[in-house]
């Protein structure tokens, strides 16, 4: 609440530890500037306490204006309360220097609040046999942390898509037959096709054959295929389901391949 200025947004008492104000009322493109904030080289991450009962969506970190360079962004997940606090992370691009940082809500009405944001050094490398890699021509230099369970991946590119994907790509090797399951908490609206899911990949070029299951920020879940190197992508997509949703990936014995999605990870 210590912000220079705000549109569209109200401050209001706070229930998370410490008390005071947060933000809140937000709907897309609202935004708080915070002027003349000092960043030290090497910052590579960001925190942020949000809370959600509506729709929730994602903040994006611009400097010196609101459509000005991307400084990074973290999702906001569907808290289950406008006061039940929870601390999301993403990647930041280094920068150093005096900046007016411009804090911007993207998603649909009753995205969520804000209660405060840390930006930090880069968070801990990924446990082995994980590795990640930006794949293609990506405008943001994406990256990938591993915390109890869960994997928070950042990443920039026009798209995973058509004939040569960009992307962040986290991964290990397999061989045969394999199941590959995840539960997507949240995908940043940047968007409408924004994507997180699971893939196999022949490579890490951006035109290698693939096939993933991905949950897309608007527009529900999708079975991608890509199988020929540098051919067109096709999808079988079914609208409708958003974040919280698992998905799955099975490639059975004589490479046949199923994509399915879930609510729960038990009925798919």
């Amino acid at each position: 609440s210590s912000f220079s200025s705000v549109s569209n947004l109200r401050t209001e008492p706070c229930s998370d530890a410490l008390g005071g104000y947060d933000l809140g009322y937000a709907g897309s493109g609202s935004r708080a500037v915070y002027h003349n904030v000092n960043f030290s080289a090497g910052l590579r991450s960001v925190n942020a306490r949000v809370a959600s009962g509506g729709s929730g969506g994602s903040l994006q970190f611009h400097l010196d204006g609101p459509t000005g360079p991307l400084l990074g962004a973290v999702a906001v997940p569907v808290t289950g309360g406008w006061q039940t606090w929870q601390t999301v992370s993403g990647f930041a691009a280094d920068t150093a220097g005096l900046h007016d940082l411009y804090v911007v809500f993207q998603g649909s009405g009753g995205i969520g609040n804000l209660n405060w944001l840390q930006f930090a050094p880069p968070p801990q490398p990924l446990p082995s046999p994980w590795t990640n890699a930006d794949i293609g021509l990506v405008g943001w230099v994406g990256g990938a942390a591993y915390s109890n369970g869960t994997f928070s991946v950042s990443g920039s590119g026009v798209d995973i898509w058509n004939t040569a994907d960009a992307c962040q790509f986290v991964s290990q090797p397999v061989a045969g037959p394999f199941e590959l399951r995840a539960r997507v908490v949240g995908v940043p609206g940047t968007a409408a096709w924004a994507k997180a899911g699971v893939m196999l990949r022949e490579s890490a070029l951006p035109g290698a054959r693939n096939l993933a299951v991905v949950l897309s920020a608007s527009n529900g879940v999708a079975f991608q295929v890509r199988s020929a190197t540098s051919g067109a992508t096709t999808s079988t997509v079914v609208g409708g389901i958003a974040a919280p949703a698992w998905v799955r990936l099975v490639r059975a014995p004589g490479n046949y391949f199923s994509g399915y999605y879930s609510s729960d990870g038990v009925a798919w």
